[in-house]
């Protein structure tokens, strides 16, 4: 499968002056027809320019760049921060998937001095910004939605719409530097030529695996999405806003795929890798499991009072009913039916999330909710792993069928799609993670 036109540059050269910053169309971009992208450093504005013709008077230096990762605003000045190497970790319907390994950030503004730059405050959110980039796997491909699950890509009218770009079809919950994106985003809105220049990055975990199984060849794979809302580090994010968002939320989605009674073709939708173990793939039949995990959806918080277990608050505010409710309306829209895992410890420290938790949900009356407590830590003491089918059986009576799933065949007339799911397993602990 070839990337839609519609597709990001698969490479940019950046030309850096005092003036501006030009990015042109380079690797297999530069076969198309393509606008050179231009930003300001004198006022920021973003536009394009129809090609290089007259655009440099002091060409400063030139670098290869993979993508754009986006613009941001610190104490005192705005950055570009651009992805300037990447390593290949899999391929998914033919089209590599990235990992960026290394980046560029750099100062709009060309009159910013080194002594702003050291300004104490500047240079701790600068530190912190490269902190989370070389510590965070930013994943991106240039022809594949990774942001989106196989359902909402066969299903969804915007996301499945392949003239649309990819930016525009990314699911924006896991398109992580969509923030920084949102000037070329605006300035896309009136000039199409903007949006190859918008690269969705999802941040979280990707693993895709081949294997032959009675000599037939299938891909697995799983993938974890981190959403972008209210997401932080254990202990100081945790619960939920006002807008229904919670602290790491993350979808998790297993796959399988192979080509049914045909075996191994010519021609792979999936590129074998060194580390393959079958054969190739071209992807007729797709199957994927999604789950969801996050902070408990209600406000609480744990402060650091310098001892090993910081103090537990439970925030007893007045909108916490709406904001919890924001968050499964939300979750049933997206998913269907809820069924909440609760596995927090229900004596001790942890008790008082579980029951602020239970007292939140009393007040929803939503039939699409359905809760189940399991106290995991007694249950499966002693490394006693397997005794968690015990929640999976109870979870089976409330009404969570193992064929609840997505399955997708290419060799059916009409539509493709044989089956949805249209239910979600929601688990929680303490930190999600």
């Amino acid at each position: 499968m070839s990337a839609p036109a519609s597709a990001p540059h698969d490479g940019i050269k950046l030309y850096i002056s005092p003036d501006v910053y030009a990015f042109e169309p380079a690797g297999q971009s530069a076969e198309k027809a393509g606008a050179v992208l231009t930003i300001n450093r004198k006022t920021g504005d973003v536009a394009t320019k129809p090609n290089m013709d007259g655009l440099l008077t002091a060409r400063e230096r030139t670098m290869d760049i993979y993508g754009i990762l986006g613009l941001l605003k610190l104490s005192t000045t705005e950055f570009l921060v651009v992805i300037t190497s990447r390593s290949k970790v899999a391929s998914l319907f033919g089209q590599p998937i990235y990992l960026a390994t290394d980046f560029r950030v750099l100062p709009i503004s060309s009159s910013v001095k080194s002594n702003l730059l050291s300004n104490p405050v500047e240079a701790a959110l600068l530190a912190m910004l490269k902190t989370h980039l070389y510590s965070a796997p930013f994943y991106f491909s240039y022809g594949v939605d990774l942001t989106n699950s196989f359902q909402r890509q066969s299903t969804h009218p915007v996301a499945s719409d392949l003239s649309k770009p990819l930016w525009e079809r990314a699911d924006e919950r896991f398109f992580w530097n969509r923030h920084l994106n949102a000037r070329l985003i605006e300035a896309a809105g009136s000039n199409a030529q903007v949006s190859p220049f918008i690269l969705p990055c999802m941040y979280g975990f990707l693993a895709i695996k081949s294997a032959t199984i009675n000599g037939k060849d299938f891909v697995f794979g799983l993938l974890a999405r981190r959403s972008r809302h209210r997401a932080g580090t254990r202990y100081f994010s945790r619960g939920i806003d006002k807008d229904g968002h919670v602290s790491n939320f993350n979808e998790s989605e297993q796959f399988v795929v192979y080509d049914g009674e045909g075996g191994a073709v010519t021609g792979s939708a999936f590129e074998k890798e060194k580390t393959s173990i079958g054969g190739r793939v071209e992807g007729k039949i797709r199957m994927s499991y999604v789950q969801t995990r996050g902070s408990v959806p209600v406000f609480w918080a744990e402060v650091n009072n310098l001892r090993y277990k910081p103090d537990l608050l439970i925030m007893e505010k007045p909108e916490t009913v709406e904001a919890t409710r924001k968050h499964f309306e939300e979750q049933t829209q997206i998913y269907g039916t809820n069924y909440l895992a609760n596995l927090v410890n229900q004596k001790g420290y942890e008790k008082p999330v579980k029951e602020a938790y239970e007292q939140a949900l009393q007040t929803l009356e939503n039939d699409k909710v359905v809760y189940t407590y399991y106290d995991f830590h007694h249950e499966c003491k002693g490394m006693k792993f397997e005794r968690v089918m015990g929640l999976v059986e109870t979870l089976e009576k409330k009404g969570l069928t193992q064929d609840n799933f997505f399955h997708y065949d290419d060799s059916r007339s009409g539509s493709k799609v044989v089956r949805e799911q249209d239910a979600v397993l929601r688990t929680n602990c303490m930190d999600c993670l």
